[in-house]
């Protein structure tokens, strides 16, 4: 008697390329891009670790391994830590908004 199986290994998720610091003035607009190696829909982008919920001036998309936040127009409230996590990677970066 013989058993068989198929084993099917999957690399571990990891970003190829994280989030870097960005230094800007008010009103103008900011984008952050992460990307993952492989396609996974569970990313959250978040401010100060807080969840970020799309609305008029937030833009969240993804597009099978890119994940992008979009601020259209930051205030002096939109400054602290971006980070962005996908099951148990994560990436961060300071944002600095000046007058």
């Amino acid at each position: 008697m013989t058993t068989s199986c198929d084993i099917e290994i999957r690399p571990a998720l990891r970003i190829e390329k994280g989030l870097v610091d960005v230094n800007t003035i008010e009103e103008e607009e900011v984008t952050f891009n992460v990307l993952l190696n492989k396609p996974d829909s569970r990313g959250k982008w978040f401010k100060d670790g807080k969840m970020i919920y799309p609305d008029q001036n937030t833009i969240l998309t993804s597009e099978r391994t890119k994940y992008r936040l979009t601020l259209k127009s930051v205030g002096l409230h939109d400054a602290g830590e971006i980070s962005f996590q996908c099951v148990d990677v994560k990436d961060s970066c300071k944002l600095t908004v000046k007058e």
